[in-house]
């Protein structure tokens, strides 16, 4: 049966969704939620996502991996654009601020050649994400049907535990070791030290010239080590032990600075002493505050534990050099950073799916000749009304110009197996295109020319063999 053709010579741009198919070998970790396989999790259409009906989800500090295959494209033709990946996603609780979420893609389906998106941020409610790339990451060129035939996409994330930090301070509450080799700093009157120096430094907030420990000896040592409160409720993560002394010089006769001091601590009555670096002095005005930290035990050589804390003591042993620079010390703390564990957000994914933006390329369309042809070809007519009574009819344009086919398509000799499915669907691509096409080989020829379609509707008679009836309504271009 003879045909008439449909040309769509510059189409629109057009868009093609593509949507997870199956896992790719060796590139799913994540867990799959309401359905397996994983990408069974994540193939919904994207007009109707299932949210927590079906999701992936994964809830571990180290970087885990879901990849999935997608579909072929179909009958589309012409030169890609871009291709941008579409994902649903969420985080159970609020994200640590080094939560990392990767778009990832890659081109060939092997899972060491894979790309990556920005960092993508995650809030606890569902979001869509996307990430485009205009050309193919591996080849920095356009985009081909045969790699998007390729492709896999998918995602790759870590999820850090989320701490609540806390820090407790320990002040002294009573007398430590005594080095029988070494005295002790005097009381601010001069008195000789004693178990009551602790009373001096044990303030809340330092009380500067009013209560303090000093060495005023030249070319000798002083040490003081004081008792410190076990903790209470403290039951978290020790990540930091600190030591603070808050000093100034008392006098400052000569040139140069003769005063040093350390910080120390102990947590078996004085056996094992560790100290920090050494601090001067070098103001007899301001109060000068200097501190240490230990990340592990210096006991241990690993984390700390909330039963050192409760045997450490706290102490400062200072010196004066040749120059007789008095030194005093009003305040010595402990702090202790812990944090409690609140858990490993989850991160939860219910849909993934890729858009192809292509123009399409120029296409023709076939149909068997219409059995039936309408036209309607009103004009803009208006008719005026004069307050004298005259009247005058104005034809401005023709309003519309529309033409209604009528046709169908079934097997012979011109059109085999499949050929009618196939002609309905190029012609309602072309349709859904929206672009201008060209109708060729109608007769009478004055039907033929450009036109708009604005819609194309069939209905199916039957099966086997296949057989179609249509109707393609259009417009005129202009």
């Amino acid at each position: 049966m003879a045909t008439f053709s449909i040309t769509q010579a510059n189409p629109n741009d057009d868009k093609l969704y593509i949507y997870p198919t199956g896992d790719l070998s060796g590139c799913t970790a994540w867990t799959a939620n309401g359905s397996i396989p994983n990408y069974s999790c994540v193939d919904e259409d994207r007009k109707s996502i299932d949210n927590e009906t079906t999701y992936v989800s994964m809830a571990t500090s180290i970087y885990l991996t879901d990849l999935y295959e997608m579909q072929n494209h179909t009958s589309e033709t012409g030169t890609i654009n871009y291709v941008k990946i579409y994902e649903t996603v969420r985080t159970t609780s609020s994200p640590a601020s080094n939560m990392n979420y990767y778009i990832a893609i890659s081109p060939d389906s092997v899972c060491t050649h894979m790309y990556l998106s920005s960092n993508q941020n995650l809030t606890t409610g569902w979001a869509k994400k996307y990430y485009l790339w205009e050309t193919n990451p591996s080849t920095s060129a356009a985009w081909e049907w045969s790699e998007i035939d390729n492709l896999s996409i998918g995602m790759k994330a870590k999820s850090p535990e989320v701490r609540i930090d806390y820090q407790s301070t320990f002040r002294p509450n009573g007398a430590g070791f005594v080095n029988p080799l070494i005295s002790q700093h005097k009381h601010k009157d001069g008195s000789a030290g004693d178990a009551n120096n602790y009373t001096e430094v044990d303030e809340y907030s330092q009380d500067g010239d009013t209560t303090y420990i000093k060495n005023t000896q030249t070319g000798t040592l002083n040490l003081d080590s004081f008792l410190l409160p076990d903790h209470t409720t403290e039951s978290g993560t020790i990540t930091r032990v600190s030591a603070f002394v808050v000093s100034k010089l008392l006098t400052h006769p000569g040139f140069s600075y003769g005063e040093q001091h350390n910080l120390l601590i102990t947590n078996d009555g004085g056996t094992t002493v560790k100290y920090s670096p050494l601090f001067g002095v070098t103001s007899t005005t301001m109060w000068q505050t200097d501190s240490y930290s230990w990340l592990n035990s210096p006991f241990s050589g690993i984390a700390w534990t909330w039963a050192e804390i409760d045997s450490l003591e706290l102490g400062v042993v200072s010196y004066i050099g040749v120059v007789s620079d008095d030194v005093a010390f009003t305040q010595l703390y402990l702090t202790v950073d812990w944090y409690v564990s609140n858990g490993t957000p989850e991160i939860q994914v219910s849909q993934v799916y890729a858009e192809v933006g292509y123009t399409p390329s120029t296409s023709t369309c076939y149909l068997n000749k219409t059995e039936k042809i309408s036209t309607d070809h009103a004009r803009n007519v208006k008719m005026f009304n004069f307050w004298n009574g005259d009247r005058e009819v104005y034809d401005y344009n023709r309003s519309s110009k529309s033409m209604v086919l009528q046709g169908r398509e079934f097997h012979s000799s011109t059109c085999t197996s499949g050929c009618p499915c196939n002609r309905i669907i190029c012609t309602r691509n072309m349709a859904r295109n929206g672009a201008t096409i060209t109708i060729s080989d109608l007769e009478p020829s004055y039907f033929n020319g450009d036109y708009r379609i604005t819609q194309f509707a069939w209905k199916k008679i039957s099966a086997n063999p296949e057989h179609y009836e249509w109707m393609l309504y259009l417009e005129d271009a202009d």
